[in-house]
């Protein structure tokens, strides 16, 4: 068992936002306390520049990039009920230690928090798969609660209509006057 001072040591030192590594990419960040706005920050230690990135998404109509960097966005406002990637590339790309900001808006419905796989491409054409915390489309459970919860009372009062039912005893010839 740790000992109490250095759990609050630890506690103290550890950051704020979470952050994921890959072998060699660092991503910080995720979604604001809303749950609309995302926002990553990028950074790795390999030795070719990062010229292509992308975000998991579900529901997303805005992408924002660093400066020089080309976007595209798919599936926008989840279309067709399908889930999508928000990818920037840059001819230039990210050198190693430089910070690189991405930004993502869910649309105005919003989403749950999830995690994803976001893919880095390097110049070099390696590849690297870090996971981040992305919007996701919601479970068939959560998209179907009310429905489901209202079957579940629908149907523990037939229950109690059918026991009631099955408790009374019916008039018999012998009891009447």
């Amino acid at each position: 068992m740790w000992p109490r001072h250095l759990l609050l040591i630890a506690a103290a030192v550890a950051p704020s936002a979470p952050v994921l590594a890959g072998d060699h990419v660092t991503i910080t960040g995720g979604a604001d306390v809303t749950g609309q706005n995302y926002r990553w920050i990028v950074q790795h230690d390999y030795s070719s520049p990062i010229v292509s990135i992308e975000f998991p998404h579900y529901m997303a109509d805005w992408f924002g990039t660093p400066d020089g960097w080309t976007q595209e966005l798919t599936a926008f406002l989840g279309q067709n009920g399908k889930s999508g990637v928000c990818r920037a590339e840059s001819d230039e790309g990210l050198p190693a230690g430089v910070r690189g900001i991405f930004d993502l808006r869910v649309g105005p419905r919003g989403t749950p928090r999830g995690e994803g796989n976001v893919v880095v491409r390097f110049a070099d054409g390696t590849q690297e798969s870090v996971r981040a915390e992305v919007p996701v489309q919601e479970s068939f459970l959560a998209q179907h609660i009310a429905l489901i919860g209202l079957g579940v009372v629908f149907g523990l009062l037939l229950l109690i209509h059918w026991l009631r039912k099955r408790g009374e005893e019916p008039a018999t010839p012998a009891d009447e006057p």
